[in-house]
This record gives C-alpha cells, sequence and structure tokens, in this order.
C-alpha cells in the first residue's frame, strides 16, 4: 500500500523486485524530491529508489555494491541545493560504510563516499 496526498491509498505504487527476502530497508523523505527507499538486493548491491516530484513514477539510481543481508541506514538534511543524504551498509566484512548523495545546481546526483 502506498500513500499519495492527491490519490489517497493505492495498490501497486511501489515495488523492489530484486530484493531478496527479508532484505533491509532504509527510508528517508525530503520536501524537493519525496520518498527515498535504500535496499539490498539480490545483485549483492545497495539500490536507491525515489519519487520525483517532477517526474511520474520510480527511478532507480546509484548501486554500490554491499553484503547481501546486511543492514542500511539512511538520513537527510536540508532542502533545494543544499539538500544532502548519507546512507549507511555494510561493503565488507569489516567494514560499514557511508555515502553521501548531494544534490547540485544542475540537478544531479553526485556519489561521494563520506
Amino acid at each position: 500500500m502506498a500513500h499519495d496526498s492527491d490519490s489517497g491509498w493505492t495498490l501497486g505504487s511501489f515495488s523492489v523486485p530484486n530484493a531478496i527476502p527479508q532484505t533491509a530497508l532504509a527510508v528517508t523523505t525530503t520536501e524537493d524530491e519525496g520518498i527515498h527507499v535504500y535496499y539490498g538486493g539480490s545483485t549483492i548491491a545497495c539500490w536507491r529508489k525515489s519519487t520525483m516530484l517532477t517526474q511520474v513514477g520510480m527511478t532507480a539510481a546509484s548501486a554500490q555494491s554491499s553484503i547481501p543481508g546486511s543492514l542500511v541506514a539512511a538520513i537527510s538534511w536540508g532542502t533545494g541545493s543544499g539538500l544532502n543524504i548519507c546512507v549507511s551498509f555494510q561493503q565488507a566484512i569489516s567494514e560499514v560504510s557511508q555515502y553521501q548523495w548531494v544534490y547540485s545546481v544542475c540537478v544531479a546526483w553526485i556519489d561521494q563516499k563520506c
């Protein structure tokens, strides 16, 4: 189930077809970009899906290697050109990585390792 302020509750609005069973999800919201969902996929990657207010539906971006079944955490702050999202997940047996997505003036995501 998904809720949109314009259309209310709907079925089938969001799916994660490459997620493994019992995958960890991390969700954060932003005023400018909507909802961002980070999850571990079956291809040993941490994926991002986001709802863009200027686009219809979901877009996928920024796959990073990770260990299947590892936890994922996300936090966001700022708005407009000052928007930042930091995502933490396990990238190696003894390493937890953080990636920061910075929203630039040219409306593009820049992957930066924190």
